[in-house]
């Protein structure tokens, strides 16, 4: 199921960088990498549970979605 997810948070990514970047309509890139960037990493981490991954793995899944997760949150308020 994780898979699933995974696949369609980066489906999403892209769809969203082609219409910046064909229309300069929605989000930034950078805005855009930065939110779905903290969910893909999220989705890793449940994944990385749901097969009895390493600890370690699991900790750096949550480690790069936190900094996602703080950059999703100084765009916004720079902003």
């Amino acid at each position: 199921m994780a898979i699933f997810v995974l696949c369609f948070l980066m489906l999403e990514a892209i769809g969203l960088l082609v219409l910046w970047q064909q229309k300069r309509r929605g989000l930034p890139p950078s805005q855009t990498i930065a939110f779905l960037g903290a969910g893909i990493a999220f989705g890793f981490a449940v994944l990385i549970v749901s097969i009895d991954g390493s600890p370690l793995l699991l900790a750096a899944a949550l480690g790069i979605a936190f900094l996602f997760h703080l950059s999703d949150i100084w765009l916004r308020w720079r902003n």
